[in-house]
């Protein structure tokens, strides 16, 4: 959930820096819940207490959705939902300062691409630019404005979704399975892994599985033509985990990757511009 801190005349925000000392990533009071700012698959903004570790984690904004109080009180401000790097030109701010973007955490990339977001233009030019030139149909590269549109349709649509052989997506895609449609998949590396916020449990084959896409349509066109630049995602549990193999033992594969994770620093910067 987040909104530019002040837009200027033509509609953009600074970059601005995030002290970690205040996030819901570092340990906080026990009289003290941990804030609404981390996002699901689906695009659902929830409280919980698990740390997104770097390098995989983003920075989230959609405008400014709490109140004085730091209650979320909307879903979405802007019809821009960017996904930002976690460090930016090494300024600092408070999380969900009063009349200020609301900042909001992703595992990785491929969550925020599956909640609807896309690159920041500004922090992330390149990774943007590349996501618009694979933009589906365009016959030159779209604006950010006609993007955010786009995106923001197939985000509020409540037309069903058809469900599709898992083979016909890119890697990358979130899906749903039948049977378990409260849960997300990420679809990698020929296995379905199942979205935790403290990572990919282990996969379960996607071969001949019918699979309901949670990725917005347009992103899953970009995605045939285009990863992220940094390499770093998805989150390494999606690596560590592969995918079953008869007789073998996987119930210890999320303590594995529990060990192997990388915690936050005690302060971080981040973007949280909105072109």
């Amino acid at each position: 959930l987040s909104l530019p801190m002040k837009p200027s005349r033509r509609g953009l925000s600074s970059c601005a820096a995030l002290a970690l000392t205040t996030m819901t990533t570092t340990p906080r009071r026990a009289t003290r819940p941990p804030l609404q700012n981390r996002v699901t698959p689906r695009g659902r903004l929830v409280a919980v207490p698990e740390r997104y570790p770097e390098p995989w984690a983003r920075l989230g904004n959609r405008g400014v959705l709490h109140d004085d109080d730091q209650t979320v009180v909307r879903a979405w401000k802007s019809k821009a939902w960017i996904s930002c790097q976690l460090r930016y030109k090494g300024e600092r701010r408070a999380v969900m300062a009063a009349r200020r973007y609301t900042e909001l955490f992703f595992l990785d990339d491929y969550v925020a691409l599956a909640a609807g977001h896309r690159p920041c233009a500004r922090c992330r030019n390149a990774d943007f630019k590349a996501f618009r030139a694979a933009w589906p149909a365009a016959q030159q590269p779209p604006s950010a404005a006609a993007m955010d549109a786009q995106l923001h349709e197939e985000r509020t649509s409540t037309a069903p979704t058809t469900p599709v052989d898992a083979a016909r997506l890119p890697d990358g895609a979130f899906v749903a399975l039948s049977g378990d449609d409260d849960a997300a998949y990420l679809l990698w590396d020929g296995g379905l892994r199942k979205f935790t916020h403290d990572g990919y449990e282990a996969p379960v084959p996607a071969r001949g599985r019918l699979v309901t896409p949670i990725t917005p349509a347009s992103t899953l066109e970009v995605l045939r033509r285009w990863r992220p630049s940094d390499g770093n995602a998805p989150h390494h549990s999606a690596f560590l985990v592969l995918p079953p193999v008869e007789g073998a033992d996987t119930s210890s594969s999320s303590d594995i990757a529990a060990a192997k994770r990388r915690k936050l620093g005690s302060s971080e910067q981040a973007c949280s511009s909105t072109p």
